[in-house]
């Protein structure tokens, strides 16, 4: 691969362009943005989570079982939309 020194001066004026961009960058960039305050009177929750061990659906020889899924949507009342992709 042959490089010219029109291909050199390009190199080294594009990361001299590159070098003296950053600190303009910084100078014009907003130093802090307003921060909201904590609310001492803000509600606290509690955070619920659920895990599913697929592998006990497998263990029963139901490999590919979506029993768990569908329980989940008609407890949740989430729609069949069908096949998304068609």
């Amino acid at each position: 691969m042959e490089k010219s020194r029109r291909d050199l001066l390009k190199i080294g004026g594009a990361c001299a362009l590159g070098l003296t961009a950053l600190p303009l960058v910084k100078a014009h960039a907003k130093d802090d943005l307003p921060r909201v305050a904590d609310n001492p009177d803000a509600l606290k929750g509690k955070r619920w989570a659920m895990v599913v061990d697929a592998k006990k659906c497998w263990e029963k020889g139901k490999e590919g079982c979506k029993e768990c899924i569908d329980a989940c949507h008609k407890l949740h009342n989430v729609p069949d939309i069908g096949n998304i992709k068609e």
